[in-house]
């Protein structure tokens, strides 16, 4: 199978975007939030709006997961803009 270009993805994250970026692993650093299914933190950020859980391999907004992380230490992490370019 081909290797899909992430960058062309748009909308919500489908399976075979998951699938493509779990196989390329998570080279995200800096602030993770839990999943909200598992309680994990191996996520990812994607695309400005969406996290994906490697363990899980779902997909979830971050009002998903309200409740599963400090809302206030996630507005003042200073990481979090430069790692959302």
């Amino acid at each position: 199978m081909d290797e899909v270009e992430l960058r062309l993805y748009s909308g919500e994250p489908t399976d075979e975007e998951l699938t493509v970026r779990a196989r390329s692993g998570n080279q995200q650093v800096g602030y993770k939030l839990p999943c909200p299914n598992c309680g994990r933190d191996d996520t990812q950020f994607l695309r400005n709006s969406y996290w994906m859980c490697f363990q899980c391999l779902i997909w979830f907004t971050t009002q998903d997961a309200q409740g599963y992380y400090d809302v206030q230490a996630y507005q003042q992490d200073e990481r979090i803009p430069e790692e959302l370019l």
